[in-house]
């Protein structure tokens, strides 16, 4: 998920003998071919260094959860204000975690990944648009099972957006090897769209 997503990227293009699957939820590849974190967002972001733990994460949080679950859980953030009290993080690990992400940019190499790979965001991200998860299914899709999932109402956090999540996404892979996917989506494969549980949609 988010960096993690970026960095589990450049494993399966750098090394792909040590990855049977791969889950990519509400990340970018970086480069021309998706979208940038907005201005306006990216500001946030980096006045939040300036804030004490707990107030730099009810700020964030606000980015990286969607406004439903916030009002619903607020006991989540209240956790992770405990978390960030008791293991404070420093200022220079936080700017090196955005220097990276902004960096990244596996765009143009998205074509060697050959493992079995589920896209998934959510039509509430702040921080990450959706369209970054289309264009990584489709950049792989002529490979492998190349499926992109839109969940209504959930934001990057993916764990902690909602039942959409729980019910509809965490289940096995699928059996499936190189070769046309399954169901995909972008400029490649067409635009077939179809509903699929409590508002999510594959492309």
């Amino acid at each position: 998920v988010s960096l993690g997503g970026m960095i589990a990227q450049e494993l399966a293009i750098e090394h792909p003998d040590r990855v049977r699957g791969l889950a990519l939820g509400c990340t970018r590849a970086g480069g021309a071919g998706g979208r940038r974190i907005s201005p306006r967002v990216a500001i946030e972001l980096v006045s939040a260094l300036r804030m004490r733990p707990e107030q730099a994460v009810r700020k964030t949080s606000e980015l990286v959860l969607s406004s439903r679950y916030l009002r619903d859980h607020p006991e989540v953030v209240d956790a992770w204000c405990r978390l960030a009290r008791e293991d404070r993080p420093s200022r220079h690990g936080v700017l090196g975690q955005l220097v990276a992400a902004a960096l990244h940019d596996a765009s143009g190499r998205l074509g060697r990944i050959r493992t079995p790979t589920l896209v998934i965001t959510g039509d509430a991200d702040r921080l990450i648009d959706p369209a970054n998860s289309r264009h990584i299914a489709s950049s792989i899709a002529d490979w492998v099972l190349g499926e992109a999932r839109l969940i209504s109402s959930a934001s990057t956090k993916l764990a902690n957006s909602g039942p959409c999540w729980n019910t509809n996404v965490r289940r096995p892979f699928p059996s499936c090897s190189p070769g046309p996917p399954v169901m995909s989506g972008g400029s490649r494969s067409g635009s077939e769209e179809r509903r699929v549980g409590k508002g999510g949609r594959i492309w």
